[in-house]
């Protein structure tokens, strides 16, 4: 790592790395012998105050990030497990989703991210509508079913009964309840996409505790 002070005339730049930090200080607020003292506790005496003074070089170890403590800490957000259907043209298809939230009460908003490279994420996009089927307790097996791609097992909806909301979009009949939505915004960053859905109809079942992540001992996270 490097350390150098830049003395412009009008600021006094820290620069670590060249663009890794940057801590800046108005130059009115320092006089001259303030800055000296800086500078001394940097490690370093300079002596002509407006040239690139080379410091102290700084070395360390650690990496920026702690993989295993962000892959424990993001393990511990909680999800529940719904089945999202999606369409394209006269085709159906459905997958696990866990990464779902509400996002807006007015209009109703909630967030569906998606993997990129599934086929799923493709039938979104070209459609513009998704359904989610609310997973009850206990149907860790549906869920199982559905986390497979379809380019392994083929129609996953061949012994499931579902029906066509009215986006299109495949629900799953043995559910607590549904949401259809209408895609109004996407964020494509990192390896999933974030769709922003608005809530266009919703159904309700059955009454019962939603399915979640952690209560199948599974994890998508971290």
């Amino acid at each position: 790592m490097r350390l150098c002070i830049i003395d412009d005339g009008t600021s006094i730049n820290l620069k670590i790395d060249e663009s890794c930090l940057i801590f800046w200080c108005t130059y009115q607020y320092f006089s001259r012998g303030e800055k000296g003292r800086i500078l001394e506790n940097l490690g370093n005496s300079v002596q002509n105050i407006g040239k690139l003074n080379p410091v102290k070089r700084l070395t360390t170890d650690r990496p920026l990030l702690d993989e295993q403590a962000k892959t424990t800490i993001l393990r511990k957000i909680p999800h529940a497990l719904y089945i999202c259907g999606v369409k394209d043209g006269e085709e159906v298809n459905g997958f696990t989703a866990s990464w779902v939230m509400q996002a807006s009460f007015k209009p109703p908003l909630v967030v569906n991210c998606v993997k990129q490279d599934s086929k799923s994420h493709a039938m979104i996009e070209a459609s513009g509508v998704f359904s989610l089927s609310f997973l009850e307790d206990g149907q860790k097996e549906m869920a199982q079913k559905f986390f497979k791609p379809q380019r392994r097992v083929g129609n996953k909806f061949e012994d499931v009964e579902f029906y066509l909301g009215e986006t299109g979009c495949p629900i799953i009949s043995d559910s607590l309840g549904y949401v259809e939505c209408r895609v109004v915004g996407s964020v494509p960053q990192g390896d999933h996409t974030v769709f922003v859905g608005e809530v266009i109809a919703a159904g309700v079942h059955r009454d019962g505790e939603i399915l979640s992540l952690a209560s199948t001992g599974w994890n998508y996270g971290g």
